[in-house]
């Protein structure tokens, strides 16, 4: 392990070897041949197996080999009580970290953090690989399971760059490689980012953020994740999942207010358990310029998820409507948006461009934009899901509104009234006053056909008697088309719309 701590430090990390050769030009005969010049062995790619922590402030760090962490039992780890983010909210747990690069103070036998560290900025240009299987051999008997609830640690956690302090930078351009090679069978959690830090720190990814392996049912993986205020979270390059088996996976997570989420490049997902692009917990803004493809499949069926019901979904962008949220910002799609829902082990699995979870009464309002594409697309041969553009869902059974104000919607034109698949509606109201609908001609559709476009027919509603269902300001809508040659036909008092070719 390297540890550099008593002065800031800048410094780039690299191995090679410089060969030269000078060339001489003579009349040579065949009484004197030129023997070959001799050739170096060939090099093995440079390794480091030491992990990189950075303990004063200010320092820079630039990585530019190969760090592999996680494969052996012997890497260092330390003790750390964190704040994570899940459907319960912001929570503090006591958990073993393993990590690559760390910006972060350490203290006596506990090797516990003591204290933040701050301003650091971690650069990653080579490549970091980590593997959960050496940790969760040595830490397995003090990790707490479901039922064995009195050892030290809720779960391990094993990350790639971590950011302990205020005001860090965390930037990849090179690749972090995850592999989920423990296991599958282990009672206990095992949670691994690629990129963590606090507030007011930025995580940005410029190249490549991998997750792939077995997996297990109690396998959670963040590419960027925090808790933290005034955060921005930028990916610029490419973000990929393909895991057997999972129970939560999220691409960007942010939990705190004032914080930027924004993907201008391209999310990949594919494996088990709730499976989200880009969530928010706080009052930020989070909008989608890129690509977020998202694909659900089934459990293996030697194991069994620790979800419930109604934690199974998939979303591209997800919103948490708590009863503390105030001044929302908008949530936005101008990119594509891609959902599909393949064999799953339970009826309950739900997908979703955008989703709000809405986990208290709220009076709090958000506006929802899709200026892009969102796709939905469903396979299982089992069981019929509920899908939409965006969903807006009461999970708190308790009585009151959450609002929903939709803004700029683009979207095909079809059988709303069937489809059930634009707006679906579990508890909530949904204010249209001020709503534009830019309708696409999709595959198949014969110009001049009229559907409707009644509220009843936009707004699915899959609540009972129970739940608060209704809209408000329908007459103020506009509908059009999105497509600069197709004109919009809309009959007001049918509540249809047709499309034609422009004359």
């Amino acid at each position: 392990m390297i540890i550099l701590m008593k002065r800031k430090f800048s410094a780039v990390l690299s191995w090679g070897l410089l060969f030269s050769a000078c060339l001489v030009v003579s009349c040579v005969s065949d009484d004197n041949p030129v023997s070959p010049m001799p050739q170096p062995d060939p090099q093995p790619e440079p390794v480091v197996n030491k992990q990189i922590i950075i303990s004063e402030d200010g320092a820079t760090y630039v990585n530019t080999t190969k760090i592999v962490i996680g494969l052996d039992e012997d890497d260092f780890s330390y003790k750390r009580v964190t704040t994570i983010i899940d459907q319960r909210g912001k929570v503090q747990e006591t958990v073993r970290d393993c990590s690559a690069m760390a910006a972060i103070k350490l203290n006596g036998d506990e090797q516990a953090p003591d204290g933040k560290v701050n301003n650091v900025t971690l650069i990653n240009r080579g490549t970091i690989e980590i593997h959960t299987k050496g940790m969760v051999n040595k830490w397995r008997d003090q990790i707490q399971t479901w039922k064995i609830t009195d050892r030290p640690y809720h779960y391990l956690r094993v990350l790639g760059m971590l950011g302990e302090g205020d005001g860090n930078q965390l930037i990849n351009e090179g690749l972090i490689d995850v592999y989920f090679d423990h296991d599958p069978s282990e009672k206990f959690r095992v949670y691994c980012f690629a990129m963590c830090g606090n507030n007011n720190s930025t995580f940005i990814n410029r190249g490549e953020i991998r997750f792939q392996g077995t997996g297990g049912p109690l396998t959670r993986m963040r590419a960027m994740g925090t808790a933290g205020n005034n955060v921005t979270s930028i990916n610029y390059g490419t973000m990929k999942v393909d895991v057997e088996m999972a129970e939560d996976t999220r691409f960007i997570t942010t939990g705190g207010d004032y914080n930027d989420v924004i993907n201008n490049g391209v999310m990949e997902g594919r494996t088990t358990g709730r499976l989200l692009g880009m969530t928010r917990y706080g009052n930020s803004n989070i909008v989608n310029n890129g690509t977020i493809s998202l694909t659900t499949t089934k459990m293996n069926d030697e194991y069994t998820s620790p979800l419930t019901d109604a934690d199974r979904y998939t979303a591209g962008l997800m919103e948490n409507m708590s009863a503390s949220r105030v001044n929302i910002s908008p949530m936005t799609n101008r990119g594509t948006i891609n959902v599909t829902i393949e064999e799953t082990e339970s009826e309950a699995s739900a997908g979703y461009g955008m989703f709000f979870d809405m986990v208290a009464p709220n009076q709090a309002n958000v506006t929802i934009n899709n200026e892009g594409t969102i796709n939905l697309k469903q396979n299982d041969p089992v069981y019929k899901h509920n899908m939409a553009e965006a969903g807006f869902v009461d999970r708190s059974g308790k009585q009151g509104v959450n609002h929903i104000t939709i803004g700029r919607w683009f979207t095909t034109l079809r059988d709303f009234k069937s489809t059930n698949d634009l707006f679906l509606c579990h508890g909530a109201s949904v204010n249209f006053g001020g709503a534009e609908m830019h309708f696409r001609k999709g595959e198949g559709y014969a110009y001049g056909t009229a559907y409707s476009v009644a509220p009843e027919d936009l707004l699915y509603n899959t609540g009972g008697e129970e739940d608060t269902f209704e809209y408000k300001n329908y007459d103020s809508m506009t509908f059009s088309s999105g497509e600069d040659n197709l004109q919009a036909n809309w009959d007001k008092e049918a509540k249809t719309v047709s499309l034609t070719t422009k004359e």
